[in-house]
């Protein structure tokens, strides 16, 4: 369970960090 959480907050952060290249 704890690895599945640790992955889907990974994705989350690679996401807003790729919208923030974007928005740039």
């Amino acid at each position: 369970m704890v690895l599945r959480n640790a992955a889907a907050m990974n994705r989350i952060m690679f996401i807003g960090i790729i919208y923030m290249f974007v928005k740039l």
